[in-house]
């Protein structure tokens, strides 16, 4: 779809001149919205950015919390640490997997519009689809999380007055409510996103025969 060469530097590439494409592209296509795809593309542009740079510093964040834990007194901790730091790794590359040949911009045809939004799209599935099995792993930590605390409280519910206590039960409910729903929901946005680039692709074709 696009040059993989950008996926190795996706943070320098230029914001394209949509306003200055979108006319251009519009006198090749007339009998398709270019506009909407304009605006989408330049949307998507800031948001794959954004997102990326969440992801990484939530990653990092993640390493950091679950190095503390390691101790090799606790077998508990020990293996929640060691899953913990391997989920955060897992996730670092799902990042950068996730949006290969989605961090391209489109040349002045509208051809290369439509093609980046099908590569988009298809970044989209791939999300979805790398972040369903991390929902899984997630369970393995909400089970590792109740091993740590039952071994060091002889309980699963928290005590005491320590805040962390109940921060860290909320977070190990929302790590299991979270890899439920996320498969279900995750598959209603896989079906809708195939149904947008078999559109997308029926328009490439068109383009192509007329090329």
């Amino acid at each position: 779809m696009t040059d993989n060469n950008n996926d190795m530097k996706p943070m320098n590439d230029d914001m394209p001149e949509w306003d200055d494409l979108q006319e251009m592209w519009q006198e090749q296509s007339p009998d398709i919205d270019m506009g909407k795809l304009a605006r989408n593309a330049r949307f998507v542009w800031w948001r794959m950015r954004f997102n990326f740079i969440t992801e990484v510093a939530a990653c990092i964040f993640g390493l950091a919390v679950f190095a503390t834990f390691f101790d090799i007194n606790s077998l508990a901790t020990t293996l929640f640490a060691i899953f913990g730091v391997s989920f955060c790794i897992i996730s670092l590359w799902g990042a950068v997997y996730i949006r290969r040949g989605a961090w391209g911009k489109p040349d002045d045809t509208a051809l290369s519009l439509l093609k980046l939004q099908v590569a988009r799209a298809e970044s989209a599935i791939r999300y979805i689809v790398v972040n369903k099995y991390m929902s899984y792993g997630s369970i393995v930590i909400l089970a590792l999380g109740y091993w740590v605390i039952y071994e060091e409280h002889g309980t699963l519910l928290p005590t005491g007055n320590d805040p962390f206590k109940y921060f860290f039960h909320g977070v190990l409910i929302g790590l299991g409510i979270t890899a439920l729903l996320y498969p279900v929901f995750g598959g209603f946005y896989i079906r809708k996103k195939e149904a947008l680039i078999a559109e997308l692709q029926a328009r490439i074709d068109e383009l192509t025969e007329l090329t």
